[in-house]
């Protein structure tokens, strides 16, 4: 199996001058978030004067570090610290203060706050205890759901058999929490070890396991007990019986050597190993490591049980001149195994840091180097000297884990490669200030790994973010999807599917597509969209990447042909006389790259005219124009309106425009004057007037007339009824005969197609003298008086002769 192996210094950029020895490292993976990850080691606050001591944290799965004052306390010494399985809460045990062991604290603590502005709320305190070590759980479900549990395993000094303990609260989160200490040595005893290590499982099996020391210090017992409710009776961890002696807690070994800080090697003194760790999977598979100087070298044991610590295995893997072992177990049963080795012959011995794999016991293994570095640099300051313990823990398929080492940054003391926050030169291997160029002594740092499992990753890319542009309905384009496997280990495509018909995946006569790592494939994907508008879709790629399901967006516009209409002077027609006609052209217009089909055009309105096509439908390109002349020819005066409606394969059809126009009358008007005045008795005479058209189309003048006869007005030569075409006029002749005995008045009727004034009415006036005939007699009345009495006398031959036309 590929696995993915990361290596980081954890000392902060703004703590690059530091040259503490930062040992005795342990690491907290948040079990519900692991992208936060907290750590300890003998590290002081970076801030001068503080009473307080931090902790490292990382937002970002252990790629960045800082520090933050969490403790309350310094100087600080043994510290562990566990995130519970889902609340996010923090728990420690820490040991702090100065002077001997009688007189140090030892604190459990909680926070959810990693911001720095507040420390750890202290749950629990008390003085003269050693190696407090920490685990905490949230219970999933039954009993106590919810409830965070925690477990703090130490060797208690203050009874006289100094035995290990466990201290505990089966309520951790509440805002006053109790907590219970529980004696699991079961045994008359010299005294137990300084390791008591817990375990806890999501089922509420709780292990712990210890050296149990002789009487007379004759030898070590490596012993384990167990509790299968939370440890939540009044008697706990009492579940295991040792068949031996029938005590409480059953002894995986006896007779161990332990050197109880009576060896040194690579300047690490060395007081007993242990290590625990259960199977998330199966409660009863529990494996434990210890070490044992039996033979004369110091070896660390790892053994396993499968049925919940009754019995167990013979040695599974045995590691001579090592310490510092670490136990974890993922949740697909896979086992790794950390330690510290001294190798090599003095003076050039070197410390290894290893991590081993297996999902066997050992049959095979994935072995790692973490860092090989120099044993005797740099000098010890004090004890431990890398630490008295480090840490791994198992969260999901991956290992997260901790040590402390040499930090001189030198390529070759990583071969699987680290990355240092803190200023370094790796070219002169040498470590600098922060001001990036003054030297830093060496000195011993921690170190946070992470190791993955190796997997295929699905990487893919497609052009313009997935947008396949503006495809015709009934056409379709094709886009290449490319598949990279970006992961570190074979990438095993089982389907690809997409969320929408208009998205077609290519299809694949078998499945699973194999890639190899960095290895790619171009997938076509077709766009060919069954309706209009703007379509997307999902394509997801099935596989075993572990990100799960890989979704790519694509996007595209399903266009139909798009008909625009268009026609000068906003569809005016002007002005067209009745009985004319004028033509404009509409011009139909495909304004997408589809095809457009025109199925018809119709007129509201008599007035305006579409031209007959013999065959429908019509077809206007991609981009083209098609002239459709429209013809306004007025059935009547007056302002005209339509709307030409257009019908296509435009998916917004019908579409309409509106036309208008003005068929314009004519006007009439007359010049000239019919008030005649005076006329001579018996004699005759004549007026003109001009009938004219003062309007801009023709006016159709169809009477002039009388209203009535008459033998005194006479209308000669009329020449009505006529047409006039704009600005042009007929003369009329009006005579009047004067024989009338009295003035009368009479009317001229004029009528034409002049809506404004379709009958003109013009009085005509006249008079006649009768004076001048001489017929005004004393004794007579103008009455009596007629022509025939006074024609010889005023009027001339003409009249006489007009006189028979009457």
């Amino acid at each position: 199996m590929s696995d993915v192996l990361t290596i980081v210094n954890m000392i902060p950029n703004l703590s690059s001058g530091e040259t503490n020895q930062d040992s005795e490292p342990n690491l907290a993976v948040n079990p519900a978030n692991p992208l936060e990850i907290a750590g300890t080691a003998f590290t002081p606050s970076p801030n001068a004067g503080s009473k307080n001591s931090p902790i490292f944290f990382s937002n970002d799965g252990g790629s960045t570090w800082s520090l933050k004052d969490l403790i309350a306390g310094t100087p600080v010494r043994d510290q562990t610290l566990r995130f519970a399985t889902t609340s996010g809460n923090l728990y420690a045990g820490v040991l702090w203060g100065g002077g001997g062991i009688s007189s140090i604290n030892f604190d459990i603590l909680r926070t959810n706050d990693f911001s720095g502005a507040t420390t750890m709320f202290r749950m629990a305190t008390r003085k003269n205890d050693d190696q407090p070590f920490v685990q905490a759980a949230t219970v999933p479900s039954g009993p106590g759901a919810g409830k965070d549990r925690v477990y703090v395993g130490s060797n208690d000094h203050a009874p006289a058999n100094i035995p290990a303990t466990v201290d505990q609260s089966l309520d951790a989160a509440i805002a006053a929490p109790a907590t219970s200490t529980f004696v699991i040595e079961g045994r008359t005893v010299a005294r137990d070890g300084f390791q008591t290590r817990p375990a806890v499982h999501p089922n509420g099996t709780v292990y712990a396991l210890f050296y149990a020391v002789l009487p007379g210090f004759a030898s070590f017992d490596v012993v384990i007990v167990r509790d299968d409710n939370w440890a939540s009776s009044a008697t706990p961890y009492t579940a295991l019986t040792d068949p031996g002696d029938l005590k409480q807690g059953l002894r995986i070994a006896t007779g161990v050597n332990n050197p109880f800080l009576g060896l040194n090697i690579g300047q690490q003194r060395i007081g007993g190993d242990l290590s625990i760790a259960v199977d998330p999977n199966n409660s009863a598979v529990v494996y434990a490591c210890w070490g044992d100087q039996t033979g004369g070298t110091y070896t660390l044991y790892v053994r396993k049980s499968t049925d919940s610590g009754a019995t167990w295995s013979g040695n599974l893997r045995s590691i001579a001149n090592a310490t510092n072992p670490a136990l974890a177990i993922n949740e697909a049963g896979r086992l790794g195994f950390v330690y510290q080795q001294v190798t090599g012959l003095a003076p050039s011995q070197r410390w290894e840091t290893m991590l081993e794999l297996t999902t066997n016991d050992f049959g095979s293994i994935s072995t790692y180097m973490l860092a090989t570095t120099p044993a005797s640099s740099p000098a010890a300051s004090f004890q431990p000297y890398i630490g008295d313990y480090l840490y791994m823990m198992a969260v999901g398929r991956s290992f997260y884990g901790i040590f402390s080492a040499n930090n001189t940054p030198d390529n070759a003391n990583f071969p699987n490669g680290v990355k240092f926050q803190r200023n370094a030169n790796f070219t002169t291997k040498t470590l600098l200030a922060t001001d990036n160029v003054t030297p830093v002594a060496v000195s011993i740092d921690p170190f946070f790994f992470k190791v993955a499992p190796g997997t295929g990753r699905v990487v893919t890319g497609i052009a313009d973010k997935g947008n396949f542009g503006h495809v015709c309905v009934g056409s379709f384009t094709d886009e290449e999807l490319t598949i990279d496997n970006g992961g570190t280990a074979m990438l095993s495509i089982t389907n690809i599917v997409s969320s929408s018909p208009d998205f077609v995946t290519p299809s694949v006569l078998s499945y699973p597509v194999k890639l190899g790592v960095g290895d790619a494939i171009d997938l076509p994907i077709r766009f060919e969209p069954t309706s209009l508008g703007l379509k997307a879709a999902i394509i997801t790629v099935f596989s075993n990447d572990p990100a799960g399901p890989h979704k790519v967006h694509v996007s595209g516009l399903a266009q139909g042909p798009k008909l625009n209409l268009l026609i000068a002077d906003t569809g005016s027609f002007g002005k067209v006389c009745v009985g004319s006609f004028r033509d404009e052209p509409l011009i139909l217009n495909n304004g997408s790259h589809c095809g457009l089909t025109v199925t018809g055009a119709t007129s509201s309105s008599p007035d305006f005219l579409v031209p007959e096509a013999l065959f429908y439908p019509l077809l206007i390109g991609a981009g083209a124009s098609l002239p459709l002349p429209i013809r306004f020819a007025p059935k009547s005066f007056g302002a005209k309106g339509a709307t030409i409606t257009v019908t296509s394969t435009d998916p917004g059809s019908p579409h309409d425009i509106v036309v208008k126009g003005e068929a314009p009358s004519g006007k009439l008007a007359v010049t000239g004057s019919l008030c005649f005045g005076g006329v001579k008795a018996c004699c005759r005479t004549e007026r003109v007037i001009s009938i004219c058209n003062v309007g801009e189309c023709a006016l159709h003048v169809s009477s002039v007339a009388f209203k009535r006869k008459s033998h005194h007005w006479k209308l000669v030569h009329n020449p009505f009824p006529a047409t006039l075409h704009a600005g042009s006029c007929l003369a009329l002749t009006v005579c009047y005969k004067a024989n009338e005995k009295c003035p009368r008045a009479c009317e001229l009727i004029i009528t034409s197609d002049d809506p404004a004034m379709p009958v003109k009415t013009l009085d005509v006036m006249a008079y006649t003298i009768w004076e001048e005939c001489g017929c005004k007699r004393e004794g007579h009345e103008h009455h009596k008086c007629g022509c025939d009495e006074c024609r010889d006398d005023c009027c001339d031959d003409d009249d006489a002769d007009d006189r028979d036309d009457e």
